[in-house]
């Protein structure tokens, strides 16, 4: 096995998915929804019409006509229709600075898309409605034209307000399913991790492994009793956790490569590279012992032509590939990268990549401390 050298070159692309979603079963959806939208369909219906002929009434603009005057019932739709103009053109820059940035982290950039939707949208659009409306009724303005106008202005704050109000209460909700996906990913996974240690073909294989390094080998019966143990440490350590720093991880590679490497013989090796920078990156725990055991539960292992394992972790990812060598073997039940998938997405957002050409790659998300 290689000394880990001094800190994923990393290729996101999907061939392969299917083939290896076929043989180790479709990865449980976690999915966090990071949405810049809400159904707002409600509250348009409600307050377009209400601006419209709130405004229009309470500023004079009917005044003098009557229900008689065709002007006084298409002056409804006149003003209704203005109203939606304004709505929308506001409504489509709130939406687009939420993709882009929000008040807490750009403050002044959506203050300049709340200005420009007011000066080039609300401003003109005001104007164009009541000059037009003064043009077809022959209603005079007056005074309404410029009380129209900054109530116009005071509704789009309003409006603005409401909304912002709206999406960190949706904020809010998200967060708490979030965490309870985390939470309920967290548990299967560690379920998940120490069942299939502990289960009897294990627990049976490593002791057939080290009754035998006894009677031949017993300085490496001793390595292997404290890699054993380093492993079921490492595993029980991390119960709870969401994240653990990359280079406690590798520590966990290490223990269980050396494993492989004494039961085995050297028909499996393992090389480990480092980032330069192992201490700022964290990653969900387990990972790198669940993609080495299936490495060994899918793969022929031959001492004559050992298998070899890269556990790249150089370029904000760590991947763990090696040559397809499939052996007979029942179908696994997907359950080990379901986990590691569900559990990537809850944390990182991300899913895990799969690959399967001339070699079989898995690469899973890192998160950045810095």
């Amino acid at each position: 096995m290689a000394q880990p050298p001094p800190s994923v070159a990393l290729d996101l692309a999907e061939p392969g998915r299917a083939e290896a979603e076929a043989r180790w079963g479709t990865p449980e959806r976690v999915t966090i929804r990071v949405r810049d939208r809400i159904d707002d369909r409600w509250l348009m219906t409600l307050l377009i019409p209400s601006f419209g002929i709130a405004i229009s009434h309470s500023t004079g603009l009917f005044s003098g006509l009557s229900t008689g005057h065709p002007a006084w019932w298409w002056g409804h739709a006149w003003f209704v229709g203005g109203a939606g103009l304004i709505y929308g053109a506001n409504r489509t820059l709130l939406f687009a600075g939420r993709r882009h940035a929000d008040w807490f982290s750009r403050p002044l950039a959506r203050l300049v898309l709340l200005v420009t939707g007011i000066v080039f949208g609300t401003v003109p659009t005001t104007v164009v409605m009541l000059q037009g409306w003064h043009a077809l009724s022959g209603v005079p303005l007056g005074d309404a034209f410029r009380e129209v106008l900054l109530i116009n202005i005071i509704c789009v704050l309003f409006v603005t307000w409401l909304y912002e109000m709206l999406f960190l209460i949706r904020e809010r909700v998200d967060d708490q399913v979030r965490a309870a996906e985390l939470r309920a990913a967290q548990t299967r996974a560690e379920f998940a991790a120490l069942r299939a240690q502990v289960q009897p073909h294990f627990l049976f294989n490593a002791l057939n492994t080290l009754s035998a390094l006894i009677e031949t080998r017993p300085s490496d019966a001793q390595r292997f009793v404290e890699q054993l143990a380093q492993v079921y440490r490492s595993l029980l350590d991390t119960r709870g956790r969401t994240t653990v720093p990359l280079t406690e991880e590798l520590e966990l590679a290490y223990a269980y490569a050396t494993l492989l490497d004494l039961r085995y013989g050297g028909a499996v090796t393992t090389e480990v590279r480092m980032p330069d920078n192992p201490h700022q990156w964290r990653i969900v725990p387990g990972a790198i012992q669940l993609l080495l055991e299936n490495v060994i539960r899918h793969n022929r292992v031959d001492p004559d032509a050992p298998l070899p394992v890269v556990v790249d972790a150089t370029s904000g990812a760590l991947t763990v590939s090696h040559p397809l060598r499939p052996r007979p073997v029942s179908p696994g039940t997907g359950t080990g990268l379901a986990n590691l998938d569900a559990r990537s997405r809850a944390v990182t957002g991300r899913p895990i990549e799969i690959q399967a050409h001339e070699r079989f790659r898995v690469t899973v998300p890192m998160v950045s401390v810095s």
